[in-house]
């Protein structure tokens, strides 16, 4: 800008003012050889100072134009709203025709005197391109309204040559428009977070696991693409084409990850997969399916209380609490837990008894057992029974006659006092014995009286108690037996045979006289 003014504001002087404005434009390609360019603008025009108006060597001597009053202005300039439009063709790349159209119109307050039109001018001419880096133009300028009729002298109508010449790029190939790029988003295998938790699938996906993430993408341009991931909920863990999805912490639902890629041109595409979290139940593992059993005796009598335990399941998780039973073959089993009492009342000896405990699972249908027997000792035998047994016989009673002998003393002497004597808890049973035609009818009875009363009135040794002794008349022998006698030891039975009878008070034996002539003598019947 300027603060000199020449001859005046005709013909493009200026005023020494300060202007500001806004002009846009607008250029774009209607045809292959047709081109259309177009602005419009408003300026803001400055009135110049009374004491800034200089008129110049025109007007020698005419100094500074005074004032307008108190506003110091010397002119009103008016504003001006510019617009244009012109047209290019390139119909080769030598040649290219020009026309353009523009105007300035003044608006607002003005000084009476300055700037009554509002010009409008046309140009129409040519471009030759010999080379790239030189170019020749030529121009016709018509102006349609000039800034003012006043002027008779100067003609605003006229040629426009001009030459320019410049350095110029290399020619490169025409930019197509930005093609968007795609992108496919693929759900990977689930990591999972923990083994201990009971999967539907292989592709459940569990609270705390994490699910690969693969993007593929592609830009037809080829630009360079940049990713950016996003979730509703969850953590994405990584970046670029290969991420994870993180479920930690999440409640079960269906959760949905974004890819974005972006060129870097303004153009984006983006993938989306939905992920169902599921709330999964803990995985039993069964604990092993053996049981020690142990017991505090291996062996016992009939009757005895035996007591079974175990140290209970190895193994496993997530089974819950083992509950344990306990059976047994025989006996009562009672006892819960991982212990339990047998009573083996009322078992026969002998028997071997198993006991058996089972343990089953809260959850998961787990279960395990073991066993262990003992036995039920079997008491001795008791002692056989002791039989009574015969020890000897007097068999020479006279016939008829019931005195016992001296052949029969020898046999009660000799053999039946020495085994009393060395069982005294033994008894003794004589049987006595008739012929079928001796008499009296009670002979047997009074042989085994006799028999009996010789041996305790101590004639023979040792007196042998008669309550030790019983008597049983057995009647006519068969065989022609006279007297047998048996000994029955303690817990014997009394062999068999006649009943006992009461053979009443000893008798001692009567001596007989002392004899005159032995010749004479003969034996007194007892």
């Amino acid at each position: 800008m300027t603060r000199d003014l020449n001859t005046g504001l005709q013909r493009g002087r200026g005023t020494g003012a300060y202007d500001y404005g806004m002009i846009a434009a607008f250029d774009g390609r209607l045809h292959k050889y047709i081109n259309l360019s177009t602005n419009i603008g408003f300026i803001k025009k400055g009135d110049p100072r009374a004491e800034d108006m200089n008129l110049g060597p025109l007007c020698a001597g005419c100094g500074v134009i005074q004032g307008f009053g108190r506003s110091d202005r010397a002119l009103d300039i008016p504003n001006e709203l510019r617009a244009g439009i012109g047209f290019d063709f390139p119909v080769s790349q030598y040649l290219q025709f020009i026309a353009e159209v523009s105007s300035t119109h003044f608006v607002g307050s003005r000084t009476p005197t300055l700037l009554n039109n509002s010009p409008v001018s046309f140009i129409g001419g040519a471009r030759i391109f010999p080379t790239r880096w030189l170019s020749i133009s030529a121009a016709y300028q018509r102006h349609l309204n000039w800034y003012s009729d006043l002027d008779k002298v100067h003609g605003p109508t006229g040629f426009i040559a001009g030459l320019s010449i410049g350095h110029v790029n290399d020619r490169l190939e025409p930019v197509l428009p930005n093609q968007p790029p795609t992108v496919d988003l693929a759900l990977g295998s689930v990591i999972k977070g923990s083994s201990d938790l009971l999967r539907d699938t292989a592709t459940t996906v569990c609270a705390g696991d994490q699910v690969d993430l693969r993007a593929t993408a592609s830009d037809p341009d080829g630009d360079t693409l940049l990713y950016s991931w996003t979730s509703t909920g969850g953590r994405i863990v990584g970046d670029g084409t290969n991420t994870k999805f993180d479920t930690t912490g999440l409640a079960p639902g269906d959760y949905t990850v974004t890819v974005q890629v972006d060129d870097g041109c303004g153009c984006i595409a983006f993938d989306s997969k939905t992920i169902r979290v599921t709330n999964c139940p803990p995985l039993t593992v069964c604990f092993g399916p053996n049981l020690d059993v142990r017991a505090d005796k291996s062996a016992v009598d009939a009757g005895e209380k035996v007591s079974f335990s175990t140290s209970g399941v190895t193994g496993g998780r997530n089974y819950g609490t083992a509950r344990y039973e306990w059976s047994a073959s025989a006996g009562m089993i009672s006892g819960s837990g991982m212990s339990a009492t047998l009573d083996t009342s009322n078992v026969t000896p002998g028997t071997t008894i198993e006991v058996t405990v089972k343990a089953m699972s809260e959850v998961g249908s787990c279960s395990a057992s073991g066993s262990n027997r003992i036995r039920l000792n079997v008491p001795p035998p008791p002692p056989a029974k002791p039989m009574a047994r015969e020890l000897g016989q007097c068999t020479t009673f006279k016939k008829n006659n019931a005195r016992v002998d001296n052949a029969c003393k020898d046999v009660l002497k000799n053999s039946i006092v020495p085994a009393l004597q060395a069982d005294p808890g033994a008894k003794l049973v004589v049987d006595g014995y008739r012929a079928d035609k001796e008499k009296p009818a009670d002979l047997d009875m009074q042989r085994a009286r006799n028999v009996r009363d010789r041996l305790a009135d101590g004639n023979l040794g040792p007196a042998i108690d008669a309550n030790r002794i019983s008597v049983r008349p057995s009647g006519v022998s068969a065989d022609g037996s006279q007297v047998k006698m048996w000994i029955v030891p303690t817990g014997a039975d009394d062999p068999a045979g006649a009943a006992s009878v009461d053979a009443g008070p000893v008798n001692a034996e009567k001596k007989a006289p002392a004899r005159r002539r032995a010749s004479k003598a003969k034996p007194k019947a007892q």
